[in-house]
């Protein structure tokens, strides 16, 4: 039966910096890597030295004999949380985005003795309706990836990020106006270097506002970043081409996203 036992009187420890090494024997397990596990499983994750908390850092395997090993485990000392410790990332390369209205029409061709009908920047213009086409749109993404106290930032903070994740913000954020940021969302994970933290990284996407554009013959057209535009088109006679046009009618600007107090993130405003 596989068993393991702390190697008493052999306790190794120092002041400076302050650490310590228990020794642990373990029988009957044929490979280093379950002794291992059980010592994990069988040490306590802290451990007092002069009234100083250190914590389990690591365990190195020792195989003694066939079926035997041994396990020491180190602890050293717990480092206070660094205020304000973080990481920041960026991405422009952009977004995707499919558009049904270009900025300006360059050129029309047609055969000798035509017109090309005149659809207003109208893009893709077919017998069914508009089919636009897919562009790059300018886009700012970034990450965050902040080290904090996981007694704050635990599993209730978790659903809060939970909660805020598909919105937009409130009021000002990182310098952005309210509206034009998206959250898409955090993820999380223990500190391996310090057990007192946990180690979350944020996503964030930023959208500009539109003000004062013109689409076919519709003026002052604005929106805020992440607010959905779509245009509604007409069939019209073109008595210049002698023909029919699909031309922008309507223009309507849709609230898709909620918006939250990206205060309640508890990384700043």
């Amino acid at each position: 039966m596989p068993f393991v036992i702390e190697q008493f009187g052999v306790r190794t420890a120092s002041g400076d910096p302050t650490s310590a090494e228990i020794p642990y024997a373990v029988w009957g397990v044929p490979t280093s890597e379950i002794a291992r596990a059980m010592v994990i499983e069988a040490s306590p994750p802290t451990f007092l030295v002069n009234n100083v908390p250190l914590f389990r850092r690591q365990a190195t395997v020792e195989e003694t004999g066939p079926e035997a090993h041994l396990v020491h485990v180190m602890y050293g000392p717990i480092k206070p949380p660094e205020a304000q410790d973080y990481k920041f990332s960026f991405d422009t390369t952009g977004g995707r985005q499919r558009i049904t209205q270009s900025l300006q029409t360059v050129h029309k061709y047609a055969p000798p003795d035509k017109t090309a009908a005149d659809h207003r920047g109208a893009i893709g213009v077919t017998d069914h309706g508009v089919e636009g086409c897919e562009i790059v749109v300018p886009q700012f993404s970034w990450t965050e990836t902040w080290q904090l106290p996981i007694d704050t930032y635990n599993w209730t903070y978790s659903q809060t990020l939970k909660s805020i994740t598909g919105k937009v913000n409130q009021a000002s954020f990182r310098g952005f106006s309210a509206g034009q940021v998206l959250f898409r969302g955090g993820k999380g994970s223990a500190s391996n270097k310090n057990p007192t933290l946990i180690e979350i990284t944020y996503h964030f996407d930023q959208s500009d506002d539109v003000t004062a554009q013109t689409i076919g013959d519709i003026t002052g057209v604005a929106k805020s970043g992440w607010q959905y535009l779509w245009v509604q088109y007409r069939e019209t006679d073109d008595q210049t081409a002698k023909a029919y046009a699909r031309r922008p009618s309507a223009v309507y600007v849709e609230r898709v996203y909620h918006a939250a107090s990206f205060v309640a993130l508890g990384i700043g405003e």
